[in-house]
C-alpha cells in the first residue's frame, strides 16, 4: 500500500489538531481551588465592627473569584488573568446584619481564564 505526501500531511495535521484539542480540554479540566482558608483570627475596629479575611489559591491563573456569604454575592477579586491567589475581607454590610452570635458560610467561586471559544471552567469551595 502506497501513501502519497498529501495523505501523510493530512494525517499529521489531523493528529496535531487532535492532540491540541485534547491538551486544551485537559488544561481547562485541571483548574481548581487548591486551598481556601480564613485569616488567623479576626479583629474589631474602633466601632466594634468585626473584620475577617478569606483566602483562596488556584491551580492556574484565574479570571475572577466571586465571594458569597450565606449564598449572597458580596464581592469579587479580579485575577487580571495572571493571579493565582485571592483574598476577600467583607465589610459589616456584607453580613446583612450583625455578625455577632451567627454562623456564616463564605463561599468562593473561581472562574478560569477563557479558552479560545470564550468558555470558562468554574470551581467552588466553601
Amino acid at each position: 500500500m502506497r501513501f502519497n505526501i498529501l495523505t501523510i500531511t493530512i494525517g499529521i495535521a489531523a493528529s496535531i489538531a487532535f492532540l491540541f484539542v485534547i491538551g486544551i480540554s485537559q488544561s481547562q479540566a485541571d483548574f481548581e481551588i487548591e486551598e481556601m482558608y480564613p485569616s488567623y483570627g479576626s479583629y474589631y475596629d474602633y466601632t466594634g465592627s468585626l473584620y475577617h479575611t478569606a483566602y483562596v489559591k488556584t491551580s492556574r491563573p484565574y479570571s475572577v473569584v466571586y465571594w458569597y456569604i450565606n449564598g449572597n454575592l458580596v464581592g469579587y477579586s479580579d485575577g487580571d488573568n495572571v493571579k493565582t491567589e485571592a483574598e476577600f475581607s467583607p465589610t459589616p454590610e456584607d453580613y446583612l446584619g450583625s455578625p455577632f452570635g451567627h454562623v456564616y458560610t463564605i463561599k468562593a467561586v473561581a472562574l478560569s481564564l477563557a479558552d479560545d471559544e470564550n468558555n470558562h471552567t468554574s470551581y467552588t469551595d466553601i
